[in-house]
């Protein structure tokens, strides 16, 4: 069973990270993140992941907060590949 405590976990952490589908699962008590857009090459080359799964809610945002580093550190793509993404 989901607790109050866990909603507002999983509350603040599907605002704080638009990009992902956060979810808790009350049986095998994980977190998990699914990015909402599948990571291209270049993103896949630098760590990002499309599925992160982790034992708290705490260490979820530790992961989300990685991946938005990585994505901000990451150079913007090619025009070809920037005007094909959009799509």
């Amino acid at each position: 069973m989901t607790t109050p405590e866990h909603k507002e976990q999983l509350t603040e952490l599907r605002q704080t990270h638009l990009g992902w589908f956060v979810s808790y699962d009350s049986g095998t008590r994980v977190w998990s993140a699914f990015r909402r857009r599948v990571p291209d090459k270049r993103e896949r080359e630098a760590g990002i992941d499309f599925l992160i799964k982790e034992p708290s809610a705490q260490h979820l945002n530790e992961a989300l907060v990685r991946q938005a580093q990585i994505l901000a550190a990451l150079p913007d793509p090619p025009a070809v590949l920037r005007t094909f993404l959009r799509s």
